[in-house]
């Protein structure tokens, strides 16, 4: 099955088989008789009860605090500092797969690949 198409299929298992259902597709529900019931209707109000309120006497404003003469202006960053910015987050099959490989290269006595380089690798790698 390709993996578009698996993306958008479920597997569940019915009875002891297994069954894949497209995501897309509407589920037929069936209901036993036995299942459904009925709900009492409750009784309409003949009228909806008055609102009531208080004027509050002792109630102070608050002072709100004085604006700014200036609003704050957004300056993009430039190129430069753009480079410096790692964009890149490691995922859970990042780590794994780092660990895999960390294995490999202490095996052939190479020192492990932090993270935070491999972060940085994979931000200019997805640039390219």
């Amino acid at each position: 099955m390709p993996y578009g198409v698996s993306q958008n299929m479920v597997e569940i298992c019915i009875r002891g088989q297994i069954r894949l259902l497209d995501i897309n597709e509407a589920l037929p529900v069936k209901f036993k008789k036995s299942d459904v019931k009925e709900f009492p209707r409750l009784p309409i109000p003949s009228s909806l009860p008055k609102p009531q309120f208080q004027v509050k006497q002792s109630y102070n404003k608050s002072v709100a605090p004085k604006r700014a003469a200036s609003y704050f202006r957004y300056i993009e960053k430039s190129p430069e500092e753009l480079d410096q910015e790692i964009e890149y987050d490691m995922d859970e099959e990042d780590y794994a797969w780092l660990d895999i490989m960390n294995e490999r290269r202490s095996e052939h006595s190479h020192s492990k690949v932090p993270c935070e380089i491999f972060e940085q690798l994979m931000d200019r790698y997805v640039e390219i």
